[in-house]
């Protein structure tokens, strides 16, 4: 029943990760934004929109680790749709814009730094915590140079770095 739940968590998420992407595609640019979360290095469209673009751009990069993708990614982002994800190296942390959260367990699965490129494969871990379930891979594509803003996910969801805080 919690792979059940968790599958179906996983599965609204990146649907609603991929309707918020097209729909601020089409505010954005009036056309269709089209899927670009696997598009190969040098390619990525633009963001559609980010939360921090009506403010002048990504959050503020201090005690941000830029040294590799993978370690960019650690800290806190808030995301196109209003939700709060935090990385701290092996868990992911997702607060949803209505309070809903919930965590996956991760590792870095590949890395490309010439292409601000990470995929994690997240996964869980059942009561024994050692058994791994619902393992998935996802891409995670830096959008700038500091390594500030990101996309994700089979909609290209976007999200800004905030602070360095790891955990909600």
């Amino acid at each position: 029943m919690k792979r059940a739940v968790f599958v179906l968590t996983v599965f609204v998420l990146i649907v609603l990760g991929a309707m918020a992407a097209s729909a601020f595609g089409l505010a954005a640019c009036g056309g269709s934004s089209g899927d670009t979360a696997g598009s190969p290095a040098g390619s990525p469209a633009a963001p559609a929109a980010s939360p921090s673009a009506a403010a002048g751009g990504g959050g503020s990069a201090e005690g941000h680790d830029t040294s590799s993708p993978a370690k960019a990614l650690i800290g806190h982002w808030k995301d196109a749709n209003g939700s709060n994800q935090y990385f701290d190296g092996g868990e992911w942390f997702t607060v949803m814009a209505d309070g809903t959260s919930l965590s996956f367990k991760y590792e870095v699965k590949e890395e490309d730094v010439a292409a601000n490129e990470v995929v994690l494969t997240t996964f869980r871990l059942e009561d024994d915590d050692k058994t791994r379930t619902d393992d998935q891979d996802i891409r995670f594509t830096f959008l700038n140079a500091d390594l500030t803003q990101f996309k994700y996910g089979l909609g290209g969801l976007t999200a800004d770095y905030v602070d360095a805080q790891q955990t909600p």
